[in-house]
């Protein structure tokens, strides 16, 4: 099962629609491309906070450094490439994230490899019974931003096509919740104006073929906020959703935690 989640929060990071196949690369852009800005070069480090439920209050943690290194082909696709640097320093490489955007949305890549191994720890057998559909990308952000908009952001389904089963694994929505003026260090204290996005993500995940049917649903919640022409200046909610929307690695110990991300400086390559 733990195979599975971590599976599944890296497919988190990564959209859910089909248009616009090409990314944004123009000084130019306007829309959804300017709320995730930045071409090889371009660098953007955030504090990563704790909330402490004790105390009602956040404590340092450590940081996040994004750099945007340059692009990749990814099934026919063009990517950015972003490798995220994180103190303190987890086992393993540093992760990277594969985005691209347009003038009406920002997109990360899901890599889909490696699922079918995960399926085969619910049981051999019923592994040759189920089909994974799921969507190439979670769309992060999305364009026109009006009073009501929702979108969904990502779908990852478990299909049993020999009974017509189907169970949602996966469902990731994103709302518009309208704009904040926040102050962070990357602004140098001035208060402003962000586009904040709500995300709640719901997981059925199934402990043992047992239970497939009917699993329990777990809905978890973040917030991001995104300045035009800098890019996502702060998120916080629950661990395993902000892990997601922040490109690190998805950690299943997290989900009763809670975090933010401030961004303190930035420097962007047009």
């Amino acid at each position: 099962m733990k195979k599975l989640l971590m599976l599944l929060g890296i497919f988190l990071f990564i959209y859910g629609c089909e248009d616009d196949q090409n990314p944004a690369s123009s000084e130019e852009d306007t829309g959804a491309a300017a709320y995730y800005p930045g071409e090889a070069g371009s660098q953007f480090v955030f504090a990563v906070d704790t909330f402490d439920v004790a105390t009602n209050s956040y404590f340092p943690y450590g940081t996040r450094t994004a750099n945007i290194v340059g692009g990749s082909n990814v099934g026919g696709t063009e990517y950015y490439v972003q490798r995220n640097v994180l103190q303190p320093a987890p086992a393993g490489d540093d992760p990277e994230t594969y985005f691209r955007r347009s003038e009406t949305g920002v997109y990360f890549y899901v890599d889909t490899l490696g699922l079918a191994d995960a399926i085969l720890e619910i049981d051999d057998t019923l592994a040759t019974l189920i089909d994974i559909v799921a969507d190439p990308e979670i769309n992060v952000f999305s364009t026109p931003l009006e009073d009501g908009k929702f979108w969904d952001g990502y779908k990852l389904n478990l299909d049993i096509p020999s009974i017509g089963f189907t169970l949602s694994i996966v469902d990731l929505s994103a709302s518009y919740d309208g704009v904040e003026s926040i102050t962070t260090p990357a602004t140098n204290g001035i208060p402003t104006e962000a586009v904040k996005i709500k995300y709640d993500v719901t997981l059925r995940i199934p402990d043992d073929p047992a239970n497939l049917f009917e699993p329990e649903a777990r809905t978890y919640t973040g917030y991001g906020w995104y300045i035009q022409n800098i890019g996502l200046t702060m998120v916080e909610g629950s661990g395993l959703l902000v892990n997601a929307l922040s490109g690190g690695e998805f950690n299943l110990d997290d989900t009763l935690s809670v975090y933010r991300e401030t961004l303190t400086s930035y420097d962007i390559v047009k």
